[in-house]
């Protein structure tokens, strides 16, 4: 299991969700979507933008890049504005375990006994995310991306289009483009796609396969991440979750072995 892969994988977070009640309010009688207004599709997006104090997912996940591609298993554990925890496996070793903080990034690699530790920023240069000055408003941004939310990189009005399907709200801050699609039928997010032309960095996260979990949050179970950026090239990442569970407690155990290796 690459270790540098490991972050790249949280970062872009694809998580697609299933069974949800389809809404026919958005199309018209000939198949194509209405017209909506951005605060309409606005307000559509934010009903399924819940949150969870505690959230605890596993499942299957693929990596790919130019190198080949590598199959494991991947264990979520997250606690609202605390930290989100990682642990990655292949045939029953664990490969990895990542930690995020809103100050810091851990990561332990146990296939070659070292270890990292990096600021924040470290996130928002492998994401693209802006950076708002914020270190806790941008940790509850990935930590909504996790959950399969749109994330909004922009407090004025989006501009909306239509393409097939899918209503698209594009933003743009700080030189960096956002494109979140929307089902035309049930409004979920199935797509967010970022572009950011000076670093030359790509982000696209799929989502599909809605559940509703706990008190109404709906929580994609499939995500397909897409990652482009100089420094690594393209990665693919696919996750199918097997099991999700809402709002109870567990621990976030990460240990560094006095034996391992500090690397940047």
């Amino acid at each position: 299991m690459r270790a540098k892969f490991i972050p790249l994988f949280l970062l872009g977070t694809i998580f697609l969700l299933g069974s949800c009640k389809s809404s026919k309010d958005g199309t018209s009688e000939s198949g194509k979507l209405k017209k909506r207004s951005a605060n309409y599709l606005l307000d559509k997006m934010e009903r399924y933008n819940g949150t969870a104090d505690w959230f605890l997912a596993k499942g299957d996940i693929k990596l790919i890049d130019g190198s080949g591609t590598t199959k494991g298993s991947v264990q979520i554990r997250m606690k609202q504005d605390s930290a989100i925890w990682m642990s990655v496996r292949k045939l029953g070793f664990e490969g990895g375990r990542l930690m995020v903080t809103p100050d810091s990034v851990y990561l332990v690699n146990r296939l070659d006994k070292n270890y990292m530790i990096k600021s924040f920023d470290y996130v928002r240069e492998l994401s693209g995310l802006p950076d708002t000055g914020d270190n806790l408003e941008d940790f509850r941004k990935l930590y909504k991306l996790i959950l399969g939310q749109a994330v909004r990189i922009s407090d004025k009005k989006p501009d909306v289009d239509i393409k097939k399907s899918n209503y698209v709200l594009t933003e743009e801050y700080q030189g960096l483009i956002s494109d979140i699609f929307l089902n035309g039928e049930t409004y979920l997010t199935e797509k967010v796609k970022m572009f950011q032309s000076r670093e030359n960095r790509e982000l696209a996260c799929s989502f599909g396969k809605f559940k509703t979990e706990g008190e109404g949050l709906v929580i994609p179970y499939e995500r397909e991440i897409k990652i482009f950026t100089r420094e690594t090239g393209k990665l693919e990442v696919e996750m199918d979750f097997s099991r999700v569970a809402v709002n109870k407690p567990s621990t976030l155990s990460f240990r560094i072995p006095d034996d391992y290796a500090r690397v940047d």
